[in-house]
C-alpha cells in the first residue's frame, strides 16, 4: 500500500507526471525494497518499541472501532450518540489499560 501510494502520489505528481504505467510499476517496486530496507533496519534493534507502538495502535482501532461498527450493523437501535460513546469508551479503555 505504501509502495502504490509514493508511486502514485509522490513520484507521478511531483517527479515524473507523465510517467507510464511500467515506469510507475517499477517506482513501486523499488518503494517497496527501500520500505523493507527501512523496515529491517527498526527491526534489528532489540530495544526498539515500534511493536510496541503498532500493537498499541491496533488494539485502539479495535476496541473504539470494532463494537460500535458491529452494533451498527447488527442492531437497529444503535444512534449517532451511541456510537460516538462506543468509541470513546473504547479509547479510554485501551489507554487506561495501557499504562498499568
Amino acid at each position: 500500500m505504501s509502495a502504490s501510494a509514493l508511486a502514485e502520489d509522490f513520484y507521478r505528481a511531483r517527479l515524473r507526471p507523465n510517467a507510464g504505467q511500467k515506469e510507475l510499476v517499477w517506482a513501486g517496486r523499488v518503494t517497496v525494497l527501500l520500505v523493507c530496507a527501512v523496515a529491517v533496519f527498526f527491526a534489528r534493534d532489540p530495544k526498539s518499541r515500534v511493536l510496541d507502538m503498532v500493537s498499541y495502535a491496533w488494539a485502539g482501532f479495535g476496541a473504539s472501532f470494532g463494537p460500535t461498527l458491529i452494533l451498527s450493523l447488527s442492531w437497529k437501535g444503535m444512534t449517532k450518540a451511541g456510537a460516538v460513546g462506543g468509541i470513546v469508551a473504547g479509547c479510554l479503555a485501551v489507554v487506561i489499560w495501557s499504562r498499568e
